[in-house]
């Protein structure tokens, strides 16, 4: 009933005369609060409640307390009301495990649940410190970039001078050995199974634990060579990072 009391509040405060309180007490038949009664039951049996539509200005707007007269309960619940949680990125996530589904779809033409995509990257070939990795890239709370913006803002950048992501530390910087490493990796690819190579998208990434590329044999290598290129890629930049 917090708004209601504000609102009620107001309308006192902007009378010019005085008002004055006194309690009285309560089914001792007095007239004004017997009629109180009957309008609060009456209140309390409709099934919407009438909109007091008041537009309090910001001068009658009082925030605080005087801390003498505060209650401590009444003090605790104000502050947890107060508090905002943090509102998750939902939205976001459910684009970035969305995108998973695409790529892994795109190169295997069968589209993973969800969780397929994540009970994969706890499972054989994917190491459990791997696996943690790409959990960390689904949810994007890897530490880099945006991770840093609110208290250490020139940590944000990558050496190359673009923001950091986790995409552009393991695919996209042009001044890292990414280019020339996954290059190695697809000639690899190539010689163990004598195919063509399916690519490599962040996307994938994240949902390297979902594919199947028809043969055990190729599945096998695609997971190894894509998870731990990408983990190594990431380690050397933390290196890097603390390096310099």
């Amino acid at each position: 009933n917090k708004d209601l009391i504000e609102k009620a509040l107001y309308l006192i405060r902007k009378r010019k005369a005085p008002t004055q309180f006194i309690w009285v007490k309560g089914h001792a038949g007095i007239e004004g609060n017997e009629r109180a009664d009957k309008q609060a039951d009456q209140g309390r049996l409709e099934d919407f409640g009438d909109k007091l539509e008041v537009t309090i200005p910001d001068n009658f707007k009082v925030t605080g307390a005087r801390l003498r007269g505060l209650p401590f309960k009444l003090l605790y619940v104000g502050t947890l009301n107060s508090y905002k949680k943090p509102v998750r990125a939902t939205v976001k996530h459910k684009g970035i495990r969305e995108d998973a589904q695409d790529e892994v779809e795109r190169i295997t033409g069968n589209r993973p649940t969800i969780t397929m995509i994540y009970k994969g990257i706890r499972k054989a070939p994917i190491q459990n410190k791997v696996g943690d990795f790409i959990w960390k890239t689904i949810h994007d709370c890897n530490k880099c970039g945006s991770y840093f913006a609110h208290w250490k803002p020139e940590a944000q950048y990558c050496h190359c001078g673009e923001l950091e992501t986790i995409e552009h530390i393991v695919m996209r910087c042009e001044k890292s050995e990414q280019a020339r490493v996954w290059d190695k990796i697809e000639k690899g690819w190539k010689a163990l199974t004598k195919s063509e190579w399916p690519g490599i998208s962040i996307g994938i990434l994240r949902g390297i634990g979902s594919v199947q590329l028809g043969t055990a044999h190729k599945t096998f290598w695609y997971k190894i060579l894509i998870s731990e290129t990408a983990w190594a890629l990431w380690k050397a930049r933390n290196e890097r990072a603390i390096n310099d």
